[in-house]
């Protein structure tokens, strides 16, 4: 994986960085294109897959292994991200049923990191330091992806959106207006009231120069 700038890259490899041995367990690499050789980030003894690297600094990734511990394998993947600038680790998650499918993205001043956990999405807004779960009910969510700016993910989903802007219309001043659109949706996500932590896709509009969230 590279980043959007083309400058960094994270990938999976099970060789050992001295010898050249294949271990047998897959770790994370991260280098710089223009600075090769890519250096091992991870050791533990669980694999750990699936990195993405964000704005040449953090790669979201996930593994098996306890990173935050004594790096034995637990059998139960989760989320981690790890700062190529501080060369330190944060795990996201710790689902008894675990955590996967990663991404991370650049948001202002902060990194939202977006994974899937039993089928739900979420994502962590680092330096704010809180955890979201997007409201999916009645599916399954295969991925989520949160490079779409400030106030946009996307989601790949069975759950009926459609009928859920409908159910929440009622918590906007304004008539909500949805569509459907072909391959997936997109549109603005707001908290639902009563529930911390919890937002829900709102509505789109044909024009999203033009989409606009305000609550009532």
């Amino acid at each position: 994986m590279v980043s959007a700038k083309g400058r960094s890259l994270a990938f999976v490899s099970t060789s050992d960085p001295t010898s050249g041995d294949d271990t047998g367990v897959s770790q994370i690499w991260v280098g710089k294109v223009n600075d090769l050789p890519a250096h091992r980030v991870t050791s533990g003894a669980g694999a750990s897959t699936e990195p993405l690297v964000s704005d040449e600094r953090l790669v979201a990734f996930s593994s098996t292994s306890d990173l935050a511990g004594d790096g034995a394998d637990t059998r139960v993947k989760q989320t981690f991200v790890y700062d190529d600038r501080t060369q330190t680790y944060a795990q996201l998650t710790a689902e008894p049923g675990g955590c996967g499918r990663p991404a991370v993205s650049r948001v202002q001043s902060d990194w939202r990191v977006a994974y899937v956990c039993g089928g739900q999405a979420y994502f962590h807004m680092l330096r704010e330091d809180k955890r979201y779960h997007v409201l999916t009910p009645g599916g399954v969510t295969q991925s989520i992806v949160p490079e779409m700016g400030v106030h946009f993910v996307t989601l790949s989903t069975t759950s009926n959106l459609y009928d859920v802007v409908q159910r929440l219309s009622h918590l906007h001043a304004q008539p909500v207006r949805a569509t459907r659109r072909t391959g997936g949706w997109r549109g603005s996500l707001v908290p639902v009231p009563g529930h911390p932590g919890l937002l829900a896709p709102l509505r789109t509009y044909g024009d999203t120069r033009r989409s606009r969230c305000s609550s009532g």
